[in-house]
Protein backbone atom coordinates (compact mmCIF):
# COMPACT_ATOMS: atom_id res chain seq x y z
CA UNK A 1 0.00 0.00 0.00
CA UNK A 2 0.83 3.26 -0.65
CA UNK A 3 1.27 6.00 1.82
CA UNK A 4 -0.77 9.00 1.68
CA UNK A 5 -0.92 12.18 3.45
CA UNK A 6 -5.05 12.90 2.98
CA UNK A 7 -7.77 12.76 5.06
CA UNK A 8 -11.06 12.94 2.95
CA UNK A 9 -14.01 13.28 4.93
CA UNK A 10 -17.64 12.33 3.10
CA UNK A 11 -21.14 12.80 4.28
CA UNK A 12 -24.37 10.78 4.25
CA UNK A 13 -28.13 12.35 4.90
CA UNK A 14 -28.69 10.08 7.88
CA UNK A 15 -27.65 7.03 9.97
CA UNK A 16 -29.25 4.46 7.81
CA UNK A 17 -27.24 5.31 4.83
CA UNK A 18 -24.13 5.41 6.76
CA UNK A 19 -25.03 1.84 8.27
CA UNK A 20 -25.64 0.68 4.47
CA UNK A 21 -22.04 2.01 3.33
CA UNK A 22 -20.44 0.30 6.19
CA UNK A 23 -21.93 -2.88 5.89
CA UNK A 24 -21.26 -2.63 1.76
CA UNK A 25 -17.79 -1.77 2.38
CA UNK A 26 -17.19 -4.26 4.87
CA UNK A 27 -18.97 -6.99 2.62
CA UNK A 28 -16.47 -6.03 -0.51
CA UNK A 29 -13.23 -6.59 1.72
CA UNK A 30 -12.79 -2.92 3.33
CA UNK A 31 -10.70 -2.33 6.51
CA UNK A 32 -13.52 -0.35 7.61
CA UNK A 33 -14.10 0.77 11.05
CA UNK A 34 -17.18 2.65 12.79
CA UNK A 35 -17.36 4.91 15.61
CA UNK A 36 -20.38 4.94 17.87
CA UNK A 37 -21.20 7.82 20.10
CA UNK A 38 -22.42 6.92 23.60
CA UNK A 39 -23.35 9.90 24.95
CA UNK A 40 -26.39 9.59 21.91
CA UNK A 41 -27.35 5.73 22.41
CA UNK A 42 -24.40 4.30 20.36
CA UNK A 43 -25.55 6.03 17.43
CA UNK A 44 -23.43 5.11 14.23
CA UNK A 45 -21.82 8.89 13.70
CA UNK A 46 -18.46 8.26 11.51
CA UNK A 47 -16.78 5.41 9.68
CA UNK A 48 -13.35 5.48 8.50
CA UNK A 49 -11.62 2.92 5.49
CA UNK A 50 -8.27 2.44 3.61
CA UNK A 51 -9.26 4.46 0.48
CA UNK A 52 -8.01 2.35 -2.12
CA UNK A 53 -9.20 3.28 -6.20
CA UNK A 54 -11.29 -0.41 -5.71
CA UNK A 55 -13.11 0.89 -2.28
CA UNK A 56 -13.27 4.51 -3.39
CA UNK A 57 -15.55 3.20 -6.00
CA UNK A 58 -18.72 2.71 -2.98
CA UNK A 59 -18.24 6.27 -1.91
CA UNK A 60 -17.78 8.18 -5.13
CA UNK A 61 -21.48 9.55 -4.87
CA UNK A 62 -21.62 11.45 -1.67
CA UNK A 63 -20.59 14.54 -1.36
CA UNK A 64 -17.34 16.41 0.92
CA UNK A 65 -18.70 17.34 4.37
CA UNK A 66 -18.98 20.38 5.68
CA UNK A 67 -19.11 21.46 1.67
CA UNK A 68 -21.59 24.31 2.41
CA UNK A 69 -19.68 26.07 5.20
CA UNK A 70 -18.46 29.32 4.45
CA UNK A 71 -15.49 30.21 5.60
Amino acid sequence: MRDSEYLVSLSTDNEEKLKSLYNELQHNGADVVAFTEPDIGDQLTAICYYGTPEMRKHTERLELALKKLKS
